[in-house]
């Protein structure tokens, strides 16, 4: 599951690439995202992996947005990906300087080698982003979540695991486009729960831009 885990670290499940805002009803946004991610354990770096995101989100009420991710590592032969529903409530009201929503991306990640494909894991991912205007068009964007790795063929039960992210979110007043730079940290449990077994961390940073209507 470690290797699956780096991919599920760089999408939905820990970074999110997006405003804590809801988009305005009707509106839709791309995002295209790049980001480089380090597994650390045991005080040594496994090798790190480059992940390419991309993100298509609408709004669909005053409230409500709902976005579709695909990610995925470069390679044709050897490659890792991943498929996220997200969709996004704000708590908060629309007129509010903090914005703060609950996320539920959720989503399945799977490998491939060659014309192989492995068993896909399922993943659930709760986040509460909670956005705060630093300047009139920048909002600085925390999230932190639990990921929920769903039983799969070699595991009988859910692993649960602990994650958040950073990141700026530089706009303008309508909103037709970003840039965000962001960080984000994974507690991993590569032991699987079994005694003695050390945490690690897996570590990503990465840029989105984002444009739409």
């Amino acid at each position: 599951m470690k290797r699956i885990a780096l991919v599920v670290c760089s999408v939905g499940c820990v970074s999110s690439y997006q405003s804590a805002r809801v988009l305005p009803t009707g509106k839709t946004q791309v995002t295209v995202a790049v980001s480089r991610v380090q597994a650390l354990e045991d005080g040594d770096e496994d090798e790190s992996v480059w992940v390419g995101d991309l993100q298509v989100r609408h709004g669909f009420a005053a409230q409500f947005d709902g976005g579709i991710r695909l990610s995925r590592t470069p390679g044709g032969l050897n490659s890792l990906s991943m498929l996220t529903i997200d969709p996004k409530y704000q708590i908060t009201s629309p007129s509010s300087s903090t914005a703060v929503s609950i996320g539920v991306p959720f989503g399945v990640a799977w490998e491939e080698q060659g014309s192989d494909f492995e068993d896909g894991i399922g993943v659930i991912a709760p986040t509460l982003l909670i956005g705060t205007p630093l300047a009139a068009s920048t909002e600085l964007v925390f999230a932190p979540k639990v990921v929920v790795f769903l039983p799969d063929g070699d595991t009988e039960e859910s692993e649960i695991e602990f994650g958040a992210s950073i990141g700026l979110r530089f706009t303008n007043s309508a909103r037709t486009w970003a840039i965000h730079p962001e960080l984000s940290l994974l507690l991993f449990d590569p032991s699987n729960g079994s005694e003695g077994g050390e945490t690690a961390k897996i570590l990503s940073f990465g840029v989105a831009v984002s444009a739409g209507n």
